[in-house]
């Protein structure tokens, strides 16, 4: 990851945009994104593309995951890890344009707020 600024500090946000983001930009199959909510949803999705769009329906939810404990989703964006069995074959994905709304939504912390941590670090 490259920093615009290589003296400005390194935030929460450059990390998940330059780190995560990209690895998020597709579905992956093979892939567990922690996703722990059970959709609202009769009858029940029986596949991803199913999961997919009961995630979809909810403005709140920004990923799903759908293998052998069917379909989960999630208001929390999460990385993820491959399943702990590889057998599970977990396939999970990220509504992005969500994702990328709140990027935009966050505000940056203003200098004055971050003097403490410049303090804290010796810089």
């Amino acid at each position: 990851m490259q920093m615009q600024n290589p003296t400005s500090l390194l935030r929460h946000k450059d990390v998940f945009v330059s780190y995560v983001m990209p690895r998020i930009a597709a579905p992956k199959d093979n892939w567990d994104n922690l996703s722990h909510d059970k959709p609202d949803q009769k009858p029940e999705p029986t596949n991803a593309e199913q999961c997919m769009q009961a995630c979809i329906v909810h403005p709140e939810c920004v990923q799903y995951s759908f293998g052998k404990e069917g379909c989960r989703t999630s208001k929390v964006v999460k990385l993820g890890q491959a399943p702990e069995n590889p057998d599970d074959h977990v396939h999970s994905g990220w509504i992005t344009d969500r994702v990328e709304r709140f990027i935009k939504a966050i505000k940056k912390c203003s200098d004055h707020h971050m003097e403490w941590r410049r303090d804290f670090y010796g810089y």
